[in-house]
């Protein structure tokens, strides 16, 4: 259960953009993510986008994060990662979560595959699942076509960050699913989750 948020806004300048911050800002609380992994490469700290769908800005402009103790954000020393975007950005005190919160949202990251990766992982889940092969794979491009509409229809948002393992600069496609009860589980060092979800006020 989350217990305690900071948010972090980012300051909408002229001569930077939000999309160019949003890719610094994140790119700093991966680093900060990876510091406190476990051997799983797995976090108990999670991020939401508390405007996200915006009409301005498709993630808005402020970045929140949660975690289950106090303990766990100051561990982060998000001071020290974001001392160089100082200038760009507002750092919240560390809070409470309200205690009436009735809203919560999964935010979760979206995988592209091509058909070969959509076959294979439809082969494993038959043989795994003991289902038709012909049915795990129409389940599968059903929810391939589905983002790739999305992400066609511009509604799907991302953060251009650089991969710490690889070096390589990706899109972070985020997707937001809206529950109506708290899921535990784990997240990524992007701060997203299939499962976990994090309060929505």
């Amino acid at each position: 259960m989350m217990t305690h948020y900071r948010d972090i806004r980012l300051f909408d300048e002229m001569e930077i953009s939000l999309g160019f911050l949003w890719s610094k800002l994140h790119t700093q609380i991966h680093l900060a993510l990876v510091a406190i992994k476990d051997e799983n490469e797995r976090v108990d700290v999670g991020v939401s986008f508390p405007k996200y769908g915006g009409q301005a800005f498709p993630l808005g402009d402020t970045l929140r994060l949660f975690a289950p103790t106090r303990d766990r954000l100051e561990a982060l020393k998000l001071e020290r990662y974001l001392e160089r975007l100082s200038d760009y950005i507002q750092l919240s005190p560390i809070k409470d979560v309200p205690v009436d919160v009735s809203e919560f949202a999964v935010f979760k990251r979206v995988r592209f595959k091509s058909d070969a990766q959509i076959r294979r992982l439809a082969k494993r889940r038959s043989v795994r699942e003991g289902i038709l092969y012909e049915t795990a794979l129409k389940e599968y491009m059903e929810t391939a076509r589905k983002y790739e509409k999305l992400k066609c229809d511009n509604r799907l948002p991302y953060i251009n960050v650089q991969s710490l393992s690889n070096g390589h600069r990706l899109k972070l496609f985020i997707e937001k699913v809206p529950l109506k009860e708290s899921t535990n589980g784990d997240f990524s060092t992007y701060g997203l989750s299939d499962q976990a979800s994090v309060p929505i006020f």
